[in-house]
């Protein structure tokens, strides 16, 4: 799959990176990296926020453990439009490193 060799060329083994896909792709995104799915309950996808602000707040504790990046999978590119206010909270809390038809990766300030 391109996007696991694009994202293994991005993220190092042994990073956090928080993953936001819907559970789109599968586990060979955390082979030797520590992945946090987004919404999460004991590491576990735990569907999509409601809002917004639900969203942030989620993001927020998630950074708590120190993950170095968030990264956007394809299946939830909608999320840009959907979630605009989340998007750019995101957009102003990292750095966008790579953008492509299939991964988002944002590397977190």
């Amino acid at each position: 799959m391109e996007a696991t060799q694009e994202f293994k060329s991005v993220i190092a083994e042994g990073e956090t990176f928080i993953l936001i896909d819907q559970e789109g792709f599968g586990e060979e995104f955390s082979m030797g990296r520590n992945k946090i799915p987004f919404l999460e309950k004991d590491g576990q996808f735990d569907g999509m926020p409601l809002d917004d602000q639900l969203a942030i707040e989620a993001f927020d504790r998630l950074k708590r453990r120190h993950p170095r990046y968030a990264v956007f999978g394809w299946p939830c590119f909608w999320w840009f439009d959907h979630y605009k206010n989340f998007h750019q909270y995101i957009l102003n809390q990292s750095e966008c490193i790579l953008s492509n038809e299939r991964l988002r990766i944002y590397q977190l300030m």
